[in-house]
């Protein structure tokens, strides 16, 4: 099996297990709380660089997936819900795939470029998560206003 395959297996494990978790970490009526859970992936990620173990690297990636899937499924609800009386189910999942996908092969592209350019993985994994980071702060900032949006 190959190591880099089995990497990402184990963040999609991370996420589903975090997906079926969120209902009880948190309610649909508090989605706005599941910043904590991005928090909890940004220092995850940050760890990366210091790691050697592969053991330790599977158990942050699992934390990232869990993390990431508490984080993103409550923002995915709000979307659903409020889309769906602007614009209708179907087109809102439909821009909401088309979205996640564009970012996520710009994503690609943007590491791929960085790669090429000698940036050592070390500074590009603190530069994801410096993103994510931004992202995250930009939604505690927005905490109050989004209290009144489910």
């Amino acid at each position: 099996v190959d190591q880099i395959s089995l990497l990402v297996a184990v963040t999609g494990v991370g996420i589903m297990v975090g997906a079926l978790m969120t209902p009880r970490l948190v309610p649909a009526r508090r989605y706005y709380n599941s910043f904590v859970f991005g928090i909890m992936m940004i220092i995850a990620i940050l760890m990366f660089p210091l790691i050697t173990n592969l053991y330790v690297t599977i158990g942050l990636l699992l934390l990232v997936g869990f993390s990431g899937g508490v984080f993103i499924v409550p923002m995915n609800t709000v979307l659903q819900n409020k889309g769906q009386a602007m614009v209708g189910s179907g087109k809102t999942i439909a821009i909401q795939n088309f979205i996640e996908n564009a970012m996520m092969l710009a994503g690609v592209g943007i590491y791929t470029q960085v790669s090429k350019d000698g940036i050592s993985p070390d500074l590009s994994i603190t530069g994801i998560a410096c993103m994510l980071a931004v992202c995250v702060t930009y939604l505690i900032v927005q905490r109050e206003r989004l209290k009144v949006a489910l």
